[in-house]
């Protein structure tokens, strides 16, 4: 993994302030970039760059009317994954479990 791409801890907030709609920066990659507000106001979309860049696109914002509001937050945090419990039985059962019973006898 290259220097510049690390795991972050915060998002940029692309908010219209006609509308109030908000955009977020972590909801958008190369194939789901184009994007505009309610108003019309706000457009998002790709920017390509150089071939020798160190990215490979940018995601852009324009404006018509009024500029947007944009800032950093926090990411939120990331849920926690669901653990299933399994029972740890290789075989070996208490004396309680194993049955009197042997196969084939009747």
């Amino acid at each position: 993994m290259p220097f510049f791409q690390k795991d972050s801890t915060t998002r940029t907030v692309i908010k219209c302030t006609e509308c109030e709609r908000t955009f977020y920066s972590d909801e958008y990659n190369r194939e789901n970039v184009a994007d505009s507000c309610h108003c019309g106001n706000l457009h998002i979309g790709i920017i390509e760059t150089l071939p020798d860049s160190a990215y490979d696109h940018l995601i852009g914002t324009w404006y018509e009317r009024v500029p947007p509001e944009i800032y950093d937050e926090p990411l939120p945090p990331k849920p926690e994954p669901e653990v299933i419990e399994i029972p740890r039985r290789m075989g070996f059962y208490p004396e309680s479990e194993k049955t009197t019973k042997l196969s084939g006898s009747g």
